[in-house]
């Protein structure tokens, strides 16, 4: 049988076809077309493609200028792509987080620590409108007809409406979750909205005025790890984009490996958080689910029977769990953009400082650096890239590398996709000690920390911006047998780390007295070589500064409600939950006699599921029929009581 692939072949010529009748020339031209991946100095006539990007980057319509917004400065920042260099710096909301360049050359900013939305000039010279929404906002995305401009709120799990002109906000939806990242639908009338807190996606639909009409959760996938099968759970959906053709939505997220590791692995979390790439049809809002893939299918020159990427990304292991060419796996998804002919997809990784490129055809092919998930290469980039520009001929990428300060530039070099320029835009002004506390927590590639060449983990894997992956976890010092198949001990449900200096002892059972104990521990357990005392000071210094998130229930509840249930919590919580911490750091007996640290309340509205194993979905269920202390069974109060102290408690 042979391959048909769509391929610019020759300078001159118009776009054709070529017949590839053979596993040798299969490969060969394979090499060729991941060669034009970015279109290298090719001047045939190309259809009309409109510039991708996504995240924290973008670039206008006619490639001149890159819009990038700068976070720790609050800034959209304007880089002439020509020269390479920085032409404003235009001041925008608190703590800016992603940016969207429309049709018409207006630029839109959402600032997450603002609760604000902005539009800007067409060259991001001034500030035109500016609106308050949720808590929290991320995503932006246009309507089909560029008449809605919709904004997904992070914390208030809702999706803000909004007039594109003049940013008046028509209304304000609930679809739940933490809608991270927003596509609208060409048919007018869906938008797809992921959900970073666990890997679903769920489609609105505008015309019945943004309800939730379909969820999508992202199939759990059963993956090699080491020798013995581990089912991974979807988790931090970070991006969703929308195929050019329409007809297929492409999902960013994680998949998860919580449960008992194998032998080979019983000291470490390696792989234990990937990046994972899943495929929505529009026609029928289903996910489609991954297959098994290997190059032996090229044996007989027949490609697997799909066309859609492989769902597991990891970057260093191929369908056999053998090591591959890339000696550095990848860790967590920040975005993604797909090129103007559906053909490539490109994934930045924020904690491993990479970006992949992925065929979205489903190609296998021996010459990829990892041939088995349609791996075409890995191209390394700055510290934390959060953004990616795809230019409209398809010869330039550009990512934003959030802690670097700088902007990467992506071409082909002999072949090979390569960093050729680096455009700095600014510098950070934290405090050293801090900037180097964050740099380790958010790196996935530093040995100190992690097992980079087995795909390594960063405190952001299951930390996410310094809180929680909402996941229970079986660690590894917990495989009491590390041959055994089943979990020996309950799984432990991840804590958030806002507050952590001021809340020792640590982990569920308070076993570690200090943050040096505690480091240690997590980094033997994360496959790093080990930290310093010094290493150890940086990073306190960082988890020092991280706080609770925006709230969006301050300022909304009755005010008698919340202190009635103020006056319950200190009749009734407050013995274990006290202080400024809002816990006594002492360890509890619980009805199953084993004894855990009391965790602190702070930030709880954004903390589900509760307790040590995770098994209350929500506060109610806490209080009630999954109470694991004597204190905390409150079925006895009042329905309007139980209500007054549930609304006391997401305040804190």
């Amino acid at each position: 049988m042979s391959l048909r692939r769509r391929l610019l072949v020759a300078p001159g010529l118009q776009p054709g076809t070529v017949e590839f009748p053979s596993k040798n020339s299969e490969r060969t031209m394979s090499r060729l077309w991941s060669v034009l991946l970015l279109l290298a100095a090719v001047s045939c006539t190309q259809p009309n493609v409109t510039p991708r990007s996504s995240g924290s980057v973008a670039v206008s319509n006619d490639d001149a200028l890159l819009f990038v917004v700068d976070a720790d400065h609050d800034l959209l920042v304007v880089i002439d792509t020509k020269t390479r260099s920085v032409l404003r710096q235009t001041p925008v909301g608190r703590q800016p987080e992603r940016v969207l360049v429309a049709p018409d050359g207006a630029v839109f900013v959402s600032s997450r620590g603002a609760r604000t939305v902005s539009r800007l000039s067409k060259g991001g010279e001034v500030v035109e409108a500016t609106a308050t929404v949720g808590a929290e906002p991320v995503g932006l995305a246009l309507s089909a007809d560029q008449s809605q401009l919709v904004v997904a709120n992070s914390r208030s799990g809702t999706l803000s409406m909004l007039d594109a002109k003049t940013l008046q906000v028509r209304r304000e939806v609930e679809v739940g979750g933490q809608p991270w990242a927003v596509t609208a639908a060409p048919d007018g009338r869906r938008v797809y909205v992921s959900d970073f807190s666990n890997g679903a996606v769920r489609v609105a639909d505008l015309d019945r005025g943004g309800q939730v009409s379909l969820t999508l959760e992202q199939p759990a996938e059963a993956e090699c790890a080491f020798g013995t099968v581990a089912t991974r759970t979807p988790n931090q959906a970070a991006d969703v984009v929308l195929s050019p053709e329409g007809d297929r939505v492409y999902v960013a997220h994680v998949q998860s490996r919580t449960g008992q590791l194998g032998a080979m692995v019983q000291n470490s979390l390696r792989l234990a958080v990937a990046p994972a790439l899943s495929t929505i049809e529009t026609s029928s809002d289903t996910v489609r689910r991954d297959v098994a893939r290997s190059t032996n299918a090229l044996t007989n020159g027949v490609a697997p029977e799909v066309d859609f990427p492989a769902a597991f990304l990891s970057t260093n292991l191929d369908e056999g769990c053998n090591e591959t060419r890339v000696n550095s796996g990848m860790d967590a998804p920040s975005s993604l953009v797909v090129d103007g002919r559906g053909e490539w997809i490109f994934v930045a990784d924020h904690n491993s400082n990479s970006v992949a490129v992925v065929s979205a055809t489903g190609r296998v092919d021996e010459s990829y650096r990892v041939p088995a998930r349609g791996i075409s290469d890995v191209v390394r980039v700055g510290a934390r890239p959060t953004g990616i520009a795809v230019a409209g001929d398809l010869r330039t990428a550009w990512v934003h590398n959030a802690l670097d300060y700088t902007v990467s530039v992506v071409e082909t070099v002999n072949g090979q996709l390569t960093e050729t320029h680096v455009i700095p835009f600014g510098r950070s002004t934290l405090p050293a000690e801090v900037e180097r506390g964050r740099r380790l927590f958010y790196s996935a590639v530093d040995a100190r920390m992690t097992e980079p060449e087995f795909g390594g983990v960063s405190c952001s894997s299951c930390h996410p911006n310094g809180g929680a992956d909402g996941l229970s976890w079986v660690l590894p010092e917990q495989n009491q047998n590390p041959w055994s198949t089943q979990r020996t001990l309950p799984a432990r449900n991840t804590p958030p780390l806002w507050g952590v200096t001021t809340t020792a002892p640590y982990h569920w059972d308070g076993a570690l007295a200090d943050l040096p104990a505690f480091s240690t521990r997590m980094v033997t357990q994360m496959g790093g070589r080990g930290v310093s005392r010094a290493d150890v000071t940086d990073l306190s210094a960082y988890m020092g500064t991280v706080s609770p998130p925006d709230n969006p229930a301050s300022g909304r509840l009755a005010p008698g409600l919340v202190a009635r249930g103020e006056a319950l919590f200190a009749e009734r919580c407050e013995s274990c939950h006290k202080g400024a911490a809002l816990t006594d750091g002492l360890a509890h007996q619980t009805l199953n006699a084993v004894s855990f640290d009391t965790p602190s309340l702070r930030g709880v509205f954004s903390t589900a599921p509760y307790l040590h194993d995770g098994s209350a979905p929500g506060l109610r269920q806490v209080l009630t029929t999954r109470s694991t202390l004597a204190q905390h069974d409150q079925r006895g109060l009042s329905p309007a009581d139980l209500e007054a102290l549930e609304a006391f408690v997401t305040t804190r």
